[in-house]
Formats: C-alpha cells, sequence, structure tokens
C-alpha cells in the first residue's frame, strides 16, 4: 500500500496492490477528495491505461502476473486544466 498526498483539490491518494488466490494480483486505487466538477484522472498501470472522469475517482486492473513490476503513471486533471503527475513503482513483494 501507498498513500500519496496532492493537497488540494484531491487530497490523499491510496494505492494498492492486492496478492489474490488465485494466482494474480491485482492494482486498486482512489483519490480521498469530495466530488469535484470538470476533473478527471488518468491512470496507466503497464501499458493498460483507466480514465475516471466523474466522482469517485477511483480504478482497478486486475490478472497482473504475481512477478511483475507494477509501473504506474497517475495524472490528475482539475477544473482549469492544472495537471498533477505522480509515478509509482510497485514490485513484486509490495
Amino acid at each position: 500500500m501507498r498513500i500519496v498526498d496532492l493537497g488540494n483539490p484531491w487530497g490523499r491518494v491510496f494505492l494498492f496492490r492486492i496478492r489474490s488466490p488465485f494466482g494474480w494480483d491485482s492494482f486498486y486505487g482512489f483519490a480521498e477528495t469530495p466530488p469535484l466538477k470538470n476533473c478527471s484522472v488518468t491512470v496507466t498501470c503497464n501499458k493498460k491505461m483507466a480514465q475516471v472522469n466523474q466522482y469517485p475517482y477511483e480504478w482497478s486492473f486486475n490478472k497482473i502476473p504475481m512477478n511483475e513490476t507494477l509501473s504506474v503513471d497517475l495524472v490528475f486533471k482539475d477544473e482549469n486544466e492544472k495537471t498533477v503527475t505522480k509515478h509509482i513503482v510497485f514490485n513484486e513483494k509490495d
């Protein structure tokens, strides 16, 4: 688990690598924020992309090999088109 504090308006972002009993991992995340107008989050996890354009700002990716490193890029865009980006790496044991 990782927690990243992005400040206003996004607040804290919680990121989880979840180990499944079925032989794969999942990646889940969400921004701890109230509903925001005209904002978006784009998440790229090992070349797969998800875009969230409305509240709740949460995402997930599943069936990730357990021994695969996760390379995660997060792009948060507010109503004024200001962007905040973060790059996070999860190793197989994170």
